[in-house]
């Protein structure tokens, strides 16, 4: 099952289904029925751990939303998977590096970025003045669906609600001098969407073709079969450093393909065009722009 955080016109964040119809994607919203259990972000739903969840998927699987107001898909504005996460982590170093070679790492290694840097799905990136190599990283990303502390690596899998896209926005020129936190967050260098996946419908986590697209030229061509470290094997580990809560997003990684190995190296400029594409969840799309100096 798909679920988007959307809006319409001035209105607060809702939690909707895509299904899609006939008459084309549908959002279905599920403010109604979300209702009597409190939720109104997708922080919320993905956090109820009982009968609630099963319950909303049953009725969206079986077809009972037929009383519940539909939106077109391009009608609506989508907002990021998740609207508020408390923390967003990302593996980095997760795949064989562009010659072939494995990074020589004992544990996944993992930084932060600012929620307040995530945008949705056609959004814009903001290219900052102060950094002249901005860098594009599509990933897949998790959604944690329950509180999360010491997960033992066999039980990791439940802890996931749900997956989707990510495109790892980096300036490499600052991150190379050192000012990795200011390189990985400026506004709108995280990009998150287009909607959550439930692992139902996903399948097979760690065999998923991952590409990405800058300007209709393909640069980005992995699969999640090649990470380091499984997604089991970062959910132990990160549960073991902080409490993972409910909402919470962890990046599994980059596929070769970025602009800092292309040669002559290649990085985003005004106007450009990312697509990030991942098997059973769909596309993130984004332009570049420069911030106003």
């Amino acid at each position: 099952m798909r679920l988007a955080s959307f809006a319409v016109i001035d209105s607060l964040p809702r939690v909707g289904a895509v299904l899609d119809t006939g008459s084309g994607t549908q959002v279905v919203d599920l403010t109604q029925p979300l209702s009597e259990f409190g939720v109104t972000r997708m922080e919320d739903l993905v956090a109820l751990d009982g009968p609630a969840w099963p319950a909303i998927v049953e009725v969206v699987a079986d077809g009972g939303v037929g009383h519940l107001p539909h939106h077109a898909l391009g009608s609506v504005t989508l907002l990021p998977s998740v609207t508020a996460p408390s923390q967003m982590l990302f593996v980095r170093a997760n795949y064989p590096q562009p010659d072939g070679s494995i990074p020589d790492l004992q544990r996944p290694a993992f930084f932060s970025k600012l929620p307040s840097t995530m945008i949705p799905d056609g959004a814009t990136v903001l290219l900052p003045p102060m950094a002249s190599q901005p860098d594009w990283e599509g990933e897949l990303a998790l959604i944690i669906g329950r509180h999360a502390s010491f997960v033992p690596r066999e039980e990791a899998m439940r802890y996931v609600a749900g997956y989707t896209i990510t495109n790892d926005i980096t300036a490499r020129d600052l991150q190379a001098s050192g000012e990795s936190t200011l390189a990985k967050n400026f506004r709108t260098f995280a990009p998150l969407g287009p909607w959550l996946v439930t692992p139902d419908e996903v399948g097979d986590p760690h065999d998923l073709g991952i590409r990405q697209w800058i300007n209709g030229t393909l640069f980005q061509d992995g699969n999640t079969k090649d990470m380091l470290f499984d997604i089991p094997q970062i959910i132990a580990f990160l549960s073991s450093i902080t409490d993972l809560h409910p909402g919470d997003v962890v990046a599994t990684g980059a596929p070769a393909g970025t602009g800092k190995h292309q040669k002559p190296p290649l990085f985003l400029r005004d106007g450009d065009t990312m697509r990030v594409e991942i098997d059973g969840i769909g596309s993130l799309n984004n332009r570049a722009t420069a911030a106003p100096v």
